[in-house]
Parts: structure tokens; C-alpha cells; sequence
């Protein structure tokens, strides 16, 4: 993947976080408590600056079952 595509990629992953935070009405605070992941990671992932492991992707993914 060129540089673009990474970037439009992380914003895309980001955006559905950011959806599915907003959709089940928690806030990053308690998205961070439920993960283990820190609220300010979190935003980073939901903007798009950051990317994030596998392992931290399952780790949010849990969370907002």
C-alpha cells in the first residue's frame, strides 16, 4: 500500500471506531476503561493518526460488544 492509501485506511478504521463508540452511547473515557487502552490512543486511532495492533483492535472491539 502506497502512502495514501495507509493514511485513507487508518481514517476509515478510525471513523467506524468512532461510529460504533457513538452508536452504543459510551464515551472515550469508558472506552478506555473497558479496553485497557488509553483515552488518548484511543482519540488518535478515531482521528486517523495512529494506527493500532491487531491486538488493540480485538481489545476496542470487545469493549463496544
Amino acid at each position: 500500500m502506497d502512502d495514501t492509501k495507509n493514511i485513507d485506511f487508518l481514517k476509515d478504521i478510525g471513523n467506524r471506531v468512532y461510529q460504533l463508540r457513538t452508536r452504543e452511547k459510551i464515551s472515550i473515557q469508558e472506552l478506555s476503561k473497558k479496553s485497557g487502552i488509553s483515552k488518548q490512543h484511543i482519540e488518535s486511532v478515531e482521528k486517523g493518526k495512529t494506527g493500532m495492533t491487531i491486538e488493540t483492535l480485538m481489545k476496542i472491539s470487545n469493549a463496544l460488544e
